[in-house]
């Protein structure tokens, strides 16, 4: 039985674990019960993944903790890329295809990279938005994804979008490239209204070094910071913390 302290701000819903080995294995039953209930509704289960270190652990416990008859009517999507070649060693996808798609027997039409070659970021984010719209049917609407998986990163970025970065003005596309100064690679990512029209949410953090920006967008609530703006007033949003990252929560 994991040992989880449960806390409610708001919209928001923290669990904090003892050890990132808890956290990882409540993510993992979290993901089947949402998979599961998806596959029930409407007979597959769309998920956009994150690349970054945090996740790559339980990307790597994922990849056989699912029985196939949920990865079968799994759809994979990324909620943001580098713009890089997909086999270069700063992918996004690379890292997804190494932890979880060269271990498990996914059908092809099941994953949906985005397009990085032969284009330019502007391109490949309408491309992408295309993908997406065509998968889900909806040609105006913001389709709702069953899942997105967050990270954070120590300046309050999450997915690909940056603070003071003009992509978070965004209101109508929903894959948009990212072009910003303290960045080695231009981005594709997705924007804020499509993260933000998903049914479930999970940020993943662990670690002392995110604690800091975790408290300006747990506790402050600050609005300048992207992580801050990720908001589904439909769905749900759940922050996973081991208990380094949400030390704040300790303080007498």
């Amino acid at each position: 039985m994991e040992n989880i302290i449960k806390i409610t701000l708001g919209p928001r819903k923290i669990y904090l674990f003892s050890t990132y080995y808890e956290l990882s294995r409540f993510t993992l039953k979290t993901w089947e019960k949402i998979s599961r209930l998806a596959i029930e509704l409407r007979g597959h289960f769309t998920v956009a993944l994150s690349g970054g270190s945090t996740p790559v652990g339980f990307y790597q416990n994922l990849s056989f903790y699912l029985p196939h008859t949920l990865w079968k009517k799994t759809h994979l999507f990324l909620a943001d890329e580098r713009f890089v070649p997909l086999d270069h060693e700063e992918s996004n996808f690379r890292m997804i295809q190494k932890n979880i798609l060269k271990r498990i027997n996914l059908p092809k039409a099941n994953i949906h990279p985005m397009a990085t070659e032969n284009t330019d970021p502007d391109t490949c984010a309408k491309k992408y938005e295309q993908t997406i719209r065509e998968f889900f049917h909806s040609e105006k609407k913001i389709p709702p994804f069953d899942l997105i998986l967050l990270g954070i990163g120590e300046d309050g970025h999450t997915a690909s979008l940056f603070p003071g970065a003009s992509a978070l003005q965004e209101t109508h596309r929903l894959v948009v490239p990212v072009q910003y100064e303290k960045i080695k690679q231009k981005r594709i990512s997705f924007s804020l209204p499509l993260i933000n029209k998903a049914r479930n949410i999970i940020f993943l953090a662990y670690g002392q070094n995110k604690a800091p920006i975790l408290s300006e967008v747990l506790e402050k609530n600050n609005q300048t910071l992207p992580a801050s703006l990720v908001d589904p007033k439909e769905g749900r949003l759940f922050f996973f913390l081991d208990k380094e990252a949400g030390e704040f929560f300790h303080r007498d």
